[in-house]
């Protein structure tokens, strides 16, 4: 292929992929991936498939197949770039160079069934089709099917490791079974073996729907019941058997569910924990008030400058839609325009926050110092006297904490502030 060598980890797919190759609305044709490696460019002696534009380069992108089947799309550092689902490639994902590291990018981007690509400054889209169970929404779900199962295995494998000092383990941090169940606790036992029963049963109707490649919309929706359902069972197993050794090892109360359920659980006691922390603060003081103003004022300044730019791109890009009669054209316009409208929206909802966090530190500068005034647009913050646009005549200077100069300069300042929850 030229002076490109393709990646070693690259496998031929064992599933069904291609893409369908569209203009202007019109299929073109289908190309079927039947090799480990697919080269695109405009050099159809060396390439798998020819890119007619001229903007395209000689070996211009491949995408090449990892050990589980999934496509990855990588750009051989063409001259105008390629884009999958109207996003330019991430520079990582750029260059001719392969490489065997799992760095992120070092393969390129992944692709799913659904995405479409473009490469260099052609209006062909190329729609990439495969199985349903490589979508990304089945992928996510089975990723976290099995990162449960891979948990409770790892958190069983803990409480198996825990023994005595004499190298036995102790009878409460033992997985529970027939033999080690009072018959005062046998009802209990017997309705924690049926949810057990249920939940091997559901994770093997799962696997069988993953094993048959292309689902139906009616074996997606009960793939995705499924991993709902396990995810209520484990809790509930987790639950009971916890409060069955409980029962039966009541000198040895067991409370720390991180001995049976999913270390990510140890990450919600250090949110809880971290929430607590924000309880005790230390006073704010005239001048940390005045730096947290500052702070905020500064992207107050930066929102209000991305807000411009992007009025200024979404007006451009509305005229020029409105402007065009091809309709390939006006579809890719009106995706720009809708994509920019959602950024404007974006910084609007940050700047309403932002304004009033400026507000209650406002507030918490009138109570520290009444003296001290403060102009968002002038960017100013600091005593009346000092600032040159205003006098103690000057009654009408818009100031935010809504006093005139004249209340300003007969209040008298309180240096430091003791905590205030309610503005925490």
């Amino acid at each position: 292929m030229g002076n490109y060598k393709e990646p070693v980890w690259a496998q031929r797919p064992q599933h069904t992929w291609k893409l369908i190759e569209i203009k202007g609305g019109i299929e073109l044709a289908h190309h079927n991936f039947e090799k480990a490696c697919f080269l695109f460019g405009r050099a159809a002696d060396i390439v798998d498939l020819a890119l007619a534009h001229e903007s395209c380069s000689r070996q211009h992108a491949r995408i090449a197949f990892d050990a589980r089947g999934f496509p990855w799309l990588r750009d051989l550092s063409s001259t105008h770039g390629t884009l999958v689902n109207k996003k330019q490639l991430p520079a990582e994902a750029i260059g001719k160079t392969e490489s065997i590291s799992r760095e992120k990018g070092s393969r390129g981007v992944i692709l799913f069934p659904g995405d479409t690509l473009q490469f260099g400054c052609s209006s062909r889209l190329y729609h990439l089709e495969g199985p349903s169970n490589f979508e990304r929404g089945m992928v996510k779900a089975l990723e976290q099917q099995k990162k449960s199962a891979e948990d409770r295995k790892a958190a069983h494998q803990e409480v198996s490791q825990m023994y005595d000092e004499d190298g036995t383990v102790p009878e409460e941090q033992k997985i529970l079974d027939e033999s080690s169940i009072p018959p005062q606790f046998q009802k209990i036992w017997e309705t924690l073996k049926a949810k057990k029963y249920k939940q091997r049963n559901i994770e093997t109707e799962s696997e069988r729907l993953v094993a048959k490649g292309e689902l139906s919309i009616g074996q997606k929706t009960q793939l995705e019941r499924n991993r709902q359902k396990l995810s209520s069972l484990n809790d509930e197993i987790t639950e009971m058997e916890i409060d069955l050794k409980n029962k039966i090892y009541p000198g040895k109360r067991i409370n720390q569910k991180r001995l049976f359920t999913a270390a990510v659980e140890d990450e919600d006691v250090e949110d809880r924990t971290q929430d607590r922390s924000t309880l005790q603060k230390d006073p704010e003081t005239e001048e940390t008030l005045v730096a947290k103003w500052n702070a905020l004022h500064k992207i107050w300044v930066d929102q209000k400058k991305a807000g411009r730019v992007t009025e200024e791109r979404l007006k451009r890009l509305t005229e020029k839609m409105l402007a065009v009669s091809d309709e390939e054209d006006r579809f890719f316009l009106q995706n720009e325009v809708n994509l920019n409208q959602d950024i404007s929206n974006k910084i609007d909802r940050e700047q309403t926050a932002l304004i009033s966090s400026i507000k209650e530190t406002e507030k918490l500068l009138s109570v520290v110092n009444k003296k001290i005034v403060t102009n968002l647009e002038a960017g100013y913050i600091g005593l009346e006297s000092l600032y040159p646009q205003c006098s103690s005549n000057d009654v009408s200077l818009p100031l935010t904490n809504g006093m005139t100069a004249p209340e300003l300069l007969s209040s008298k300042p309180k240096r430091v502030l003791p905590p205030v929850p309610e503005f925490s």
